[in-house]
């Protein structure tokens, strides 16, 4: 069975910030320090289920589809894959979750796949290996904050049905915690979504969160964001690069719109580029050694 599309929700918190059900939770107890930590020894819980439950259906669906022995064989060729192409775990069990299966017996899984040109990163920086994904979106943060003289920052893609945290700059452990796996169901994940400009948002008066939302980017001094959304050639929301301030930032000048526009476009580009050539042929990889590594039908 597929996972649920939203196994990143938290279990339900009272309002004392306890999880329901934990030990000594009742109403009106707890120090708003305890409360906090508890909120956040959830969301870090629930980032690692998320990761685990992906990864477990990835398996799954390897172990059945090639007769291997076990899930740590599917683990392990995943791992081989992720490795070898530089696409993280998660990516990879997600894409597995979604592209549809190869034919029966197929000896490719695309074999009508056409290899694009690298798209020009030039917009982004300069020497950076299209191969690295972690690379190139890291260098689109710095150029971002560069722009709108922002120090803290972070990159989130948009990734079966939830907003990932993939790169940070200046976060604590509890702000990263928060953000590693936002539902796209969520106020300011929809706001995010619908959304093809630029925008600043003021923290205080965006109706764009949530006041759970809102009171975590106030006490993180967080009072003014730059979201700048990345698309596709087709329109289609792919992530956003953020810049914080803890003032409002200056006006953006038309100077400044057109960077963060080229910036935006030359990712979005290059995420494109980089589902079709790299994650795709990571999985065309487990495909091939999935076969090879295939166990005969019983009988044989």
């Amino acid at each position: 069975m597929k996972p649920s599309r939203h196994p990143s929700r938290s279990p339900r918190v009272p309002s004392d910030g306890a999880p329901a059900g934990a030990p000594g939770a009742s109403p009106g107890t707890g120090t708003p320090d305890e409360v906090q930590g508890l909120r956040e020894r959830v969301a870090s819980l629930n980032t690692r289920l998320l990761a685990r439950t992906q990864v477990a259906y990835a398996e799954g669906v390897l172990t059945g589809r090639y007769g291997l022995s076990g899930r740590e064989e599917a683990f392990a060729l995943m791992k081989t894959a992720s490795q070898r192409w530089n696409v993280k775990l998660h990516r990879l069990a997600a894409a597995l979750a979604v592209t549809r299966a190869p034919a029966r017996g197929a000896a490719q899984w695309f074999p009508h796949r056409v290899v694009q040109p690298i798209p020009s990163l030039h917009a982004v920086g300069e020497g950076l290996s299209p191969f690295n994904q972690g690379e190139v979106l890291a260098a689109a943060l710095r150029r971002v904050l560069r722009v709108t003289g922002g120090t803290r920052g972070s990159v989130q893609l948009y990734e079966a049905g939830l907003l990932r945290l993939e790169q940070q700059q200046g976060y604590t452990q509890r702000f990263r915690d928060h953000l590693a796996c936002v539902d796209a169901d969520t106020a300011y994940a929809r706001a995010l979504i619908a959304r093809s400009r630029i925008t600043v948002l003021d923290t205080a008066t965006a109706t764009d969160f949530d006041e759970e939302m809102r009171r975590l980017l106030l006490s993180e001094d967080v009072h003014a964001l730059v979201n700048v959304p990345v698309t596709g050639h087709d329109g289609a929301f792919r992530g956003v690069i953020s810049s914080l301030h803890d003032t409002p930032p200056t006006p953006l000048d038309g100077r400044q719109l057109r960077e963060l526009e080229d910036v935006a476009s030359a990712v979005g580009r290059w995420l494109a580029w980089h589902q079709h050539s790299v994650v795709l042929a990571a999985l065309e990889f487990i495909h091939q050694s999935g076969r090879i590594a295939a166990r005969p039908p019983e009988g044989d």
